[in-house]
């Protein structure tokens, strides 16, 4: 059932940004201050006045209550944390009010003049990671992403060298059962085998699994080596 009928002008609006803005970059969210610069892009457009940046945080906070808009908080270290947005059916919500504003078409003319989305520094390479998490089902969280990135671009890793290296990365203490858990997973896949001793085991990369691994998580594995200032150390 649709619930666009439901939602106010501006709600429609900031729902239509949100769509907008990561369909525009190919990305499948957007950060809230880019979502409130193209409300108020789409606003000018509709010829309304935009409400202020406290309303549209209450009408983003309705609209994730509603169940149509997903919101997360990502570290990204020392540059603080971001917080990003997303639409959960974006396509079906898209063509929604494309027939309900009949703003979809000037949306997407407005998609054509909006300047190359610049590298945020600090941001690079977990913008990529979101990106491939949402493509490949069988890394279908960031964080298992992240993992693999490292066992990449680093080698065999300890639980405890994992750990460390996944938090000076991202900036912030990883829960313990947190790691375990995607860890866990990667294992199941077949991706991640575990080597040493049950005392003290290690984890790489599979080396009958290396073949399957996208070259898009490669090309970030080379960003991980740079960030984590190591060599490369193969699987």
């Amino acid at each position: 059932m649709s619930v666009v009928p439901f939602i106010s002008q501006a709600g429609r609006l900031i729902l239509l940004a949100t769509v907008v803005f990561p369909k525009c970059y190919g990305r499948s969210w957007a950060r809230t201050r880019e979502v409130y610069m193209e409300y108020t892009r789409l606003s000018a457009v509709a010829d309304v006045k935009p409400v202020t940046y406290r309303q549209f945080t209450t009408i983003i906070k309705q609209l994730v209550e509603m169940g149509v808009i997903e919101r997360s908080v990502w570290s990204v270290g020392r540059y603080g944390k971001v917080s990003v947005l997303r639409v959960k059916e974006p396509e079906r919500v898209w063509m929604e009010l494309k027939e309900d504003l009949a703003l979809g078409e000037v949306a997407e003319r407005i998609c054509s003049k909006l300047p190359p989305s610049p590298p945020s520094e600090g941001m690079s390479m977990l913008d990529e990671i979101t990106r491939i998490a949402d493509k490949y089902n069988a890394l279908g969280h960031g964080m298992r992403v992240l993992i693999l990135v490292i066992l990449l671009a680093r080698g065999r890793r300890s639980w405890d060298e994992l750990k460390r290296e996944i938090e000076a990365l991202i900036g912030d203490p990883i829960d313990r059962n947190t790691l375990s858990f995607h860890l866990e997973r990667l294992i199941q896949s077949g991706l991640v085998v575990t080597t040493g001793s049950a005392e003290h085991p290690e984890y790489q990369v599979a080396l009958e699994r290396e073949h399957e691994i996208p070259e898009e998580i490669r090309r970030v594995a080379e960003l991980g080596r740079h960030a984590l200032g190591g060599g490369y150390g193969g699987v």
